[in-house]
């Protein structure tokens, strides 16, 4: 129960953890065999884990569908076509082989796949000595390192699903390997012993020696690896610094400075933010990337009061992915600030609230779970004294939110106790 528990907190933490449902068995084939004439009450107790676990991906899934409406959404990476899949394989357990080995200068935003003849050909020969150790662990019939090389592969199996499939933003990414460094720190010490011991015991040295050995080392190892962890926990430590290092490494490509310009604009720094958001609508992204980048910079013209240049942004995002609906949302925001600049005459005033019904509408149209949209759709509906409308869109909000500590949902409910 306690593990079946811990498998789900697991999952709860990263999706990868679904590696491990295959680890068990294994791990029970290899050192917990059933009797060749097992009785009931014995099969039950070997058995009855597996439902456990079960168990736990199930209420998995059900949370993810209830959390995110969908389990899977994104960009396909590989194309079949266009690459040799045997190719990418090898590239992408190639990066991983060599970010277990090497863990260091470790970055969150990893935006392509190495794709040069020299990690190609450096990709298959830590492929090929991997499995090679892995056979001769087998043969020699070392039980720990050979299921210890089974966690590393088995482990790293979703994140070679995640780069060839349309699940992720990057093809690749260091966080992935959470479970199988594990592994893999337990494989290394594990070698490092078996091969000390088998150098001392041919040189006749005490029987204690290679432990004191293999543990020193260790320690070295991990020691540098623990250092560097802390050194890179620093840059997490608040979306600025993770991001502004994120650039350094990846300065070519939008999402980190269109990331480090929403953590600019959280700030107040909204100068810096906005020179952000134009490097991130022009950069290397998707166009859904690209037209979010330029909502964003929109948005920000338009709470600077800028409206003209707020607008023509605005139209750009669109133009780039007409499907986005954050740029109809703020533009049914700018149209609505129009409408309440003083001085403005009263029939252009009602064309600016007709944009913004019909730019909010659209919005609702593009992302039906967008309960800020119904609260501001009907704020605008009560400034056109249209009770009825208003008060549907504000039970809209208390529907489908799922936070009632939302300001929108808030704010909806004391407009509905005043109606």
């Amino acid at each position: 129960m306690t593990s079946a528990l811990s498998f789900l907190f697991a999952l709860l933490s990263k999706e990868t953890a679904l590696s491990l449902i295959l680890i068990f068995p294994l791990y029970d084939y290899l050192y917990r065999r059933p009797s060749p004439t097992p009785s009931n009450r014995h099969l039950k107790a070997y058995f009855f884990p597996y439902a456990l676990f079960i168990f736990a991906v199930a209420v998995y899934f059900l949370l993810r569908v209830a959390a995110l409406e969908s389990t899977l959404g994104g960009n396909r990476w590989v194309d079949p076509s266009e690459k040799s899949l045997l190719f990418n394989f090898i590239a992408i357990i190639g990066f991983y082989i060599q970010k277990l080995l090497w863990p260091f200068n470790l970055q969150a935003f990893i935006p392509h796949l190495p794709q040069s003849l020299n990690h190609f050909l450096i990709s298959v020969f830590l492929f090929l000595l991997s499995m090679a150790l892995w056979v001769w662990a087998y043969l020699k019939k070392h039980l720990a390192i050979f299921f210890l090389f089974a966690w590393v592969f088995i482990t790293l199996g979703p994140s070679l699903v995640v780069a060839f499939s349309s699940i992720p933003n990057v093809p690749v990414a260091d966080r992935y390997l959470y479970i199988p460094s594990f592994g893999f720190s337990l494989l290394l010490g594990n070698l490092i012993t078996h091969l000390l011991s088998g150098f001392f015991l041919r040189n006749t040295f005490p029987h204690r020696l290679p432990r004191i050995m293999g543990s020193l080392l260790s320690v070295l190892i991990f020691g540098s690896w623990a250092i560097t962890s802390f050194q890179g926990n620093l840059n997490w430590r608040n979306n600025l610094s993770l991001w502004s290092d994120m650039i350094q490494k990846a300065p070519d490509h939008g999402l980190p400075h269109n990331n480090l310009a929403h953590a600019y604009q959280l700030a107040g720094r909204w100068d810096e933010a906005i020179e952000e958001f134009k490097l991130a609508a022009k950069l290397e992204y998707s166009p859904f990337g690209n037209s979010l980048a330029s909502a964003s910079l929109g948005n920000l013209y338009r709470l600077k009061g800028k409206f003209d240049r707020a607008e023509d942004v605005l139209m750009d995002s669109i133009r780039i992915y007409p499907n986005n609906s954050l740029a109809y949302y703020y533009r049914a925001l700018l149209y609505r600030d129009r409408s309440e600049h003083r001085g403005i005459p009263r029939n252009q005033k009602d064309e600016y609230l007709e944009k913004t019904i019909q730019n909010f509408k659209k919005t609702i149209q593009l992302d039906q779970f967008f309960p800020e949209v119904h609260y501001d759709l009907g704020l605008t509906y009560l400034m056109m004294g249209k009770q009825t409308e208003a008060q549907k869109h504000f039970r809209k909000v208390l529907a489908l939110s799922q936070d009632p500590k939302k300001e929108a949902v808030q704010n909806a409910k004391k407009l509905l106790r005043q109606e």
